[in-house]
């Protein structure tokens, strides 16, 4: 079972990073991080980040998060890591000299036999930690250091800067192959203006957080996570040009054939395909129709592609 925190009783093979979006690339370097500690008889480790240090360092806060801290750790635990230390990240950490950082908090709070880290790792003040010098590091505190190397995606290497490009405009499956796994949105349902319910469908409105990155707006097909099953869904990513006038995006979903109270829970949504763009339209009449389409289109598109989708399966929960 993944736990939050460092642990001193246990020697580690252990792998640091963001590991934003769990991709591809992530998801080789922790599997053998994973085999390895099982071979030397050891437990695995991974040293992450929260928040996202973009969040910290840039001046203003973007949409940048592909993967929420909590689907984080679902995602470690299906890969079977032992344990998950999440460092409160800040600018003081970010200013820190590698050594300090090394000596003064990572080894004091884990007991590393291996460090692997991934060919383009940098840490430490202006950066200036690497896998060179984590070797020379390891020498002398006698762990012993593996850089891993790109994976690639035909010439280049999975990235989740090139995930979220592909998601800016709306192309759900291939950033899914990227991922390896469903492109998810997870959050606690919160009350919205109760519009949908009186004028449309009723809809459960998720809370997420401010830096989360969200594909291009429109329709899509959805399967959601309800108590443990997958229900279809219809899920829709936008401003609800014809409905209000705010700008602020929001993430609704309509659970088709469901009934029954999802505020103050947590939802997950695995976003299959975009249906549609988000079109503002000329009255409620068109809006109404528009929405019985999409609900009709995502039924169908869902029953003939049952979930897992190939290439993209659903992490079990622990």
């Amino acid at each position: 079972m993944v736990t939050r925190g460092g642990d001193e009783s246990h020697s580690f093979v252990a792998t640091i990073g963001v590991f934003d979006g769990m991709h591809r690339g992530h998801q080789a370097l922790i599997e053998a991080v994973v085999r390895r500690a099982a071979e030397q008889d050891l437990r695995s480790l991974v040293v992450t980040f929260d928040p996202h240090p973009a969040t910290v360092l840039a001046e203003s806060v973007f949409p940048h998060l592909l993967t929420g801290r909590a689907l984080q750790l679902r995602y470690l635990a299906e890969l079977g890591v032992d344990r998950a230390w999440m460092l409160p990240f800040s600018r003081q950490m970010a200013a820190m000299e590698p050594r300090a950082f090394v000596g003064g908090l990572l080894l004091r709070h884990a007991a590393i036999a291996e460090l692997w880290v991934g060919h383009d790792f940098r840490f430490g003040r202006d950066r200036s930690g690497d896998a060179a010098w984590l070797c020379s590091e390891g020498r002398e505190h006698g762990f012993g250091v593996r850089e891993f190397p790109a994976v690639l995606d035909g010439d280049r290497p999975y990235s989740s800067t090139r995930i979220r490009a592909v998601l800016a405009e709306g192309q759900i499956s291939e950033a899914a192959r990227m991922l390896g796994h469903t492109v998810m949105l997870e959050g606690r349902v919160v009350r919205g203006r109760g519009q949908g319910a009186k004028l449309l469908v009723p809809t459960a409105n998720l809370d997420l957080p401010t830096e989360q990155f969200l594909p291009a707006r429109g329709v899509y097909a959805a399967w959601a996570e309800v108590s443990g099953a997958l229900v279809p869904a219809v899920v829709n990513i936008g401003i609800r040009p014809t409905l209000v006038d705010d700008p602020r995006t929001v993430v609704e979903a309509h659970l088709l054939g469901w009934s029954g109270e999802l505020v103050g829970t947590r939802l997950g949504l695995h976003l299959i395909v975009r249906l549609r763009h988000e079109h503002k339209f000329k009255g409620m009449s068109v809006l109404r129709a528009a929405v019985e389409h999409d609900i009709t289109m995502a039924g169908r598109w869902l029953a003939a592609h049952p979930f897992p989708v190939p290439g993209a399966p659903i992490p079990s929960r622990s």
